[in-house]
């Protein structure tokens, strides 16, 4: 792969074309960030608004603690400033601009109750032009080579293995964020299951308005086999699983995780009415693994 200078400096750095960005981490060897994207201009730097955002997302991850019951995963309340809080809530796309995820073709399942918005050129094309120019910059700082290496460096302990494993096969590890903004409705449901194989790290942006469907958070599991762990992929029945807790839908609120054969995670029945279940997800995914 031909990597060309980097074009941008202070906050970020992009490379032209296809090129990534390449950073060293104690034992990470190499690994090259990229893009994400083909066609929707990257701003090269943030808002004052933005940087705020980020510099207090990456310090509240910094300093959380992580808790390895059942697998390895974090939980950080007023993940983001209150005031970006609220224009995260004022620029969530109504319903003509989400997508049913079963159109998406990222899941083998139906999933009707679960509508999207990709951080991709075809979905941001589909935005309005002011909500498309906040979503574009919340991807600047998502998608940048500094955002992923502190969700690396957070959880190297948890991931080292699989990392090393992969840079003894290639000697480099191409990995990038991949977020959409989600909305889920009532009926929705999500089985055990550890992630696909190709993600790293994960990140639940809660995004209610308030805590009136606290119960609808994401659910930790243990198998009742003590012995089975699962690559990544299929979704289980809850009866096979032991649920160990649920991380309470507050508003503000981040989960975040690293996949393993063991991070059975999923979303129990949503039964209540009128259910709009807002959240912003980010993974961090490998793209040779």
């Amino acid at each position: 792969m031909t990597r060309d200078p980097a074009i941008y400096k202070g906050f970020f750095e992009w490379t032209k074309g296809n090129s990534g960005l390449i950073f060293d981490r104690m034992s990470l060897n190499r690994i090259v960030v990229t893009r994400g994207f083909e066609t929707t201009p990257i701003p090269s730097t943030l808002s004052p608004t933005a940087q705020v955002a980020f510099d207090h997302v990456s310090s509240k991850i910094a300093a959380s603690e992580v808790n390895g019951d059942p697998f390895a995963h974090v939980v950080i309340d007023d993940i983001f400033p209150r005031e970006y809080y609220h224009e995260i809530r004022r620029h969530f796309p109504p319903e003509p601009f989400l997508t049913p995820l079963s159109e998406t073709g990222r899941t083998r399942g139906t999933y009707k109750e679960r509508k999207v918005l990709l951080f991709n050129d075809e979905h941001f094309t589909k935005l309005d032009k002011t909500r498309k120019a906040f979503w574009v910059e919340c991807a600047a700082w998502l998608y940048s080579e500094h955002f992923i290496r502190a969700a690396v460096s957070k959880f190297l302990p948890f991931c080292e293995d699989r990392l090393a494993a992969l840079f003894g096969a290639s000697g480099e590890v191409l990995v990038r964020s991949d977020a959409l903004l989600v909305s889920d409705r009532s009926g929705f449901a999500i089985g055990p299951h550890s992630d696909a194989p190709h993600r790293l790290i994960s990140f639940l942006f809660y995004l209610p308005e308030d805590d009136r469907d606290r119960d609808l958070g994401t659910s930790l599991y243990r198998s009742k086999d003590p012995n089975f762990e699962c690559r990544g992929g299929p979704h289980y029945d809850f009866g096979d699983f032991i649920r160990t807790g649920t991380v309470a839908f507050l508003p503000n609120r981040l989960m975040m995780f690293v996949k393993s054969g063991r991070s059975f995670h999923g979303v129990e029945p949503v039964t209540h009415e009128g259910v709009d279940r807002r959240l912003l997800i980010n993974n961090v995914r490998l793209l040779k693994f």
